[in-house]
């Protein structure tokens, strides 16, 4: 939709700009980010309180972000959304909901993220919580993949990969564990 503001000036001094429609494109992301976001923030307090609750207080939000980003996805897009922040926010629940049990992988709304924002140190941490996560819930594959996110997040903020560093070396010895048992086993 074409707009412009002149805020009293000649028609010369303009800014010309278009708008989304109602209900549609960034706008749409954007409204659904926010909501999700307030309903996380919401949920501080109720911690330790019934999982169904967190679920059905997250879940029309989360589905919303979902459609949004969907709706985004265009031809030229390369099969993923623009929206690199909200796909991050978006898996940050996931992420959330995957540690009360249920059955989501944030990873691959993750991975089209960091390929959107590269230099992105929100973005890499959240990748390696979710490896960490996924990992923890059974997923043994996700150490190959968590060794170079906490290289790359170390380039960006040694602080906050050293914080990591300790779980990771976690995972490699639960991996190690995990194959001496298969091949006991067989």
């Amino acid at each position: 939709v074409p707009a412009s503001v002149c805020n009293g000036h000649p028609p010369a001094q303009c800014k010309h700009f278009f708008t989304p429609a109602e209900g549609m494109g960034a706008q749409r992301v954007q409204q659904a980010v926010a909501q999700l976001q307030w309903r996380v923030g919401e949920l501080g307090e109720l911690v330790g309180d019934d999982l169904e609750q967190v679920q059905a207080m997250m879940s029309s939000e989360v589905q919303e972000l979902r459609d949004a980003l969907e709706q985004q996805v265009g031809g030229r897009s390369l099969g993923q959304s623009p929206h690199w922040h909200s796909m991050m926010v978006l898996s940050k629940a996931e992420i959330l909901a995957l540690q009360f049990g249920a059955a989501l992988d944030p990873l691959p709304r993750l991975r089209a993220a960091m390929k959107r924002c590269k230099g992105c140190v929100e973005v890499a941490e959240s990748m390696l919580t979710g490896l960490l996560v996924s990992f923890a819930k059974g997923a043994s594959d996700r150490f190959d993949e968590a060794l170079p996110a906490l290289k790359r997040l170390a380039l960006m903020d040694a602080a906050k990969a050293a914080q990591l560093a300790p779980e990771v070396v976690q995972m490699r010895l639960l991996q190690e564990e995990r194959e001496r048992e298969a091949t006991q086993e067989k």
